[in-house]
């Protein structure tokens, strides 16, 4: 195996990584999104706490994710840039048969001076085709730029996959403070039917509490449970009409 290739291969195994990261971080979020947007009935137990906890753990680790990822778009350019520096335009067999000739007989030189010799440059052909014979400089095959491509490419889906799913993120903390005001009102909603069903039931309950000394229902034989009998009908009255009007 080259060794540009093998550079290749750890890029692309990092890249692997940073995708089987963001897929677990995805996979909760597309478990919270089914809760959330497929439950038949609001129930409280769904919008508890720890579902808003878990959203912000979750958007906060998008967001340092996406921090460790972003240089990765750079990297991958600037190795694509290294193919007009480094390599050169044309790079034929030929040549690189010669220059590997070439830096032979340079170390081969260099051996048997033992003062510091400045880096060779040798042309070959035109000057496209120029060499710098320094031991410090990579040059890289031209197969392997395609291979570059398609690591920037990635590169490149995985901040889009990041900053779309960072969205989602923030659509589902909204909704879920739409639904847990939802929840809220229907819960407020349930407390003041009750308080109105009852409003007239303390009416009654209280006019007939007064201490004064001639009330007529008093001295009636059936007077106390005529009057539970009023009470449970404007109460069963006052519920069938707000099922009428679909209150609850």
């Amino acid at each position: 195996m080259k060794t540009d290739y093998l550079f290749y291969c750890l890029l692309n195994v990092v890249m692997e990584n940073y995708m089987i990261v963001l897929d677990s971080i995805l996979y909760e979020t597309e478990r919270i999104d089914k809760e959330l947007m497929f439950s038949t009935k609001i129930k409280a137990d769904t919008l508890s706490v720890e579902t808003l906890r878990l959203l912000f753990h979750i958007k906060h680790d998008l967001l340092h994710f996406k921090i460790v990822c972003a240089p990765l778009k750079d990297v991958f350019i600037k190795l694509q840039k290294t193919r007009e520096t480094v390599v050169p335009k044309r790079q034929r067999p030929a040549l690189r048969q010669c220059r590997r000739r070439l830096k032979r007989r340079l170390r081969q030189a260099l051996a048997q001076h033992s003062s510091h010799t400045p880096p060779l440059r040798i042309s070959i052909g035109d000057e496209d085709d120029e060499y710098l014979l320094d031991d410090g400089v990579l040059v890289l095959n031209d197969y392997i730029y395609k291979y570059f491509n398609r690591l920037l490419d990635h590169a490149v889906e995985l901040n889009d996959t990041i900053d779309s799913h960072s969205d989602n993120i923030t659509s589902l903390i909204d909704f879920y403070m739409i639904l847990n005001g939802d929840l809220i009102n229907e819960t407020m909603q349930t407390l003041t039917l009750m308080s109105c069903i009852f409003m007239p039931l303390n009416f009654f309950s209280s006019l007939s509490s007064m201490n004064f000394e001639h009330m007529p229902q008093i001295p009636m034989h059936y007077g106390y449970y005529g009057q539970l009998g009023i009470m449970g009908l404007i109460g069963l009255i006052m519920i069938v009409c707000f099922k009428l009007k679909k209150l609850f």
